[in-house]
């Protein structure tokens, strides 16, 4: 009787262990592969498909403008803002010395840096976000007069001395605009010094850009009218060829400035710390 007890629960247990590994196995097999995520509170104000998104998506930052290279629209950006810039302002300054000779000089500093530092400035913006117009425009119109006043001294200075070579004449107009891309670029280098890096290549490509600038459009100008300097000017039918001039010298100062944006990259303390 003993041994009969015996066999039943031998039976019963086997019994019982088939049934549990059929069950561990039944799980195993229908266990599904991707299984349910719990239940995400909703965002206020935001629907799921938003609220998906904004768990994947990486905080706005600048984009790099080395990433990886100056787009198009950039690049033309630029380009029309400095040609468009500097023939305005040339323009207010066509009038000034017209109707106030040699005064052009002192308002230079105003208007071009007053008319093309916006201009430059809401370009830039695209990529450096922090930029502000105001410091950027302000920027401009210090380092012109600053320019102006050294660039003057620098080449009457040059001029004064008696050189042997026929283009010393030239050489006087490329460091005068040297001077100012020197007192300009140091003043932009001073507003986004915070906020980019290559700030030695952009300061470099103003120092060129506004030397070969100057020469472009003084030597434009004395192929078009046979007239050594550009200003004062001596009458309005001359107007045209200064805006024309004016207009060619700020893109080849684009043109040189642009070959400096790609290494603006923007400094790790921009890109952490960008606006909400």
């Amino acid at each position: 009787m003993k041994r009969h007890d015996g066999c039943l629960v031998a039976a019963s247990t086997n019994a019982i262990r088939q049934v549990m590994m059929k069950s561990l196995w039944l799980k195993f097999l229908t266990y599904p592969m991707n299984p349910k995520q719990p239940d995400r509170p909703d965002l206020p104000g935001l629907s799921d498909e938003e609220s998906t998104s904004s768990e994947s998506t990486v905080p706005a930052r600048p984009e790099p403008l080395s990433d990886p290279a100056v787009s198009r629209q950039l690049l033309g950006s630029w380009l029309r803002a400095n040609t468009l810039g500097f023939a305005i302002a040339s323009t207010a300054l066509f009038f000034i010395s017209l109707l106030l000779p040699f005064r052009d000089l002192l308002a230079a500093g105003f208007f071009v840096g007053g008319i093309v530092g916006p201009l430059q400035a809401l370009v830039l913006r695209r990529q450096i976000l922090k930029l502000k117009v105001w410091q950027w425009s302000l920027a401009c119109i210090l380092g012109g007069y600053l320019g102006t006043f050294l660039g003057l001294i620098a080449m009457l200075y040059v001029v004064g001395i008696d050189w042997p070579l026929p283009f010393i004449d030239w050489a006087s107009i490329g460091v005068f605009g040297a001077f100012i891309g020197i007192c300009v670029g140091w003043g932009q280098v001073l507003v986004i010094d915070r906020y980019v890096r290559g700030l030695r290549r952009w300061w470099a490509a103003n120092v060129i850009g506004r030397s070969l600038g100057w020469l472009s459009a003084q030597l434009l100008w004395l192929l078009l009218t046979q007239r050594a300097v550009m200003f004062p000017v001596e009458s309005l039918d001359s107007l045209p060829v200064v805006v024309l001039c004016s207009a060619v010298g700020g893109l080849v100062y684009g043109v040189v400035t642009a070959q400096a944006l790609p290494y603006l990259v923007p400094a790790p303390a921009a890109i952490t710390d960008h606006p909400a």
